[in-house]
């Protein structure tokens, strides 16, 4: 068995709290979440000799933390939930300390946690997602609009998005509609 920390993660904070094999508390510090305070807290389990590092996966103030550990540290994460379930004293003041001596006792469950490239991955995917909906949304703005104006375009045309709706867009803005735009006309919208 060696030595292993527990650490409380808040948004601007970091509690940490180490105990020695024999699961006596040996150091105890708050740190800020900026990387210069990530670095030493890296900096003093290092020297501390500490194996074992396991946290509480809060919102996402856990990620940078596990990021900078990551690489000379056995990390646990441990979903919140299953560590308040865990009998045993937890106040807020002892949250680090609790989680160290669940750790030591081997009563974490570690959650999965991906590797950086499949991190990346769904990072690009989630963020694809949002711009996707939000140019939906913007879109759907627009022909509400444009339907208060009287400019009828989804009548016409299926893909409201799409190239065609765009070119009727800039027909019907530089007042050119043709015959082939039917029931398109140029109405300016009066401010509501």
């Amino acid at each position: 068995m060696n030595k292993t920390c527990g650490l409380d993660v808040h948004k601007d904070s970091v509690f940490a709290c180490v105990l020695d094999e024999q699961g006596k508390k040996i150091f105890e510090k708050r740190y800020g979440t900026l990387t210069p305070d990530l670095d030493e807290l890296h900096k003093n389990l290092v020297e501390l000799g500490c194996g074992r590092v396991a946290m509480e996966s809060t919102s996402i103030y856990w990620m940078p933390i596990w990021h900078v550990l990551e690489s000379d540290f056995e990390l646990t994460l441990a979903n919140p939930y299953f560590i308040k379930q865990l009998p045993g004293r937890k106040s807020d003041v002892k949250d680090a300390q609790w989680i160290a001596e669940c750790l030591q006792k081997e009563l974490i469950r570690s959650s999965f946690v991906a590797g950086d490239v499949l991190q990346q991955m769904r990072q690009y995917t989630r963020q694809h997602r949002r711009l996707t909906k939000s140019r939906v949304r913007l879109e759907q703005q627009l022909d509400n609009q444009l339907q208060r104006c009287n400019i009828r375009f989804s009548n016409y045309v299926s893909n409201k998005g799409g190239r065609t709706k765009s070119n009727k867009r800039k027909t019907t803005r530089n007042n050119h509609t043709t015959a082939s735009d039917k029931g398109l006309t140029a109405y300016r919208c009066k401010p509501v």
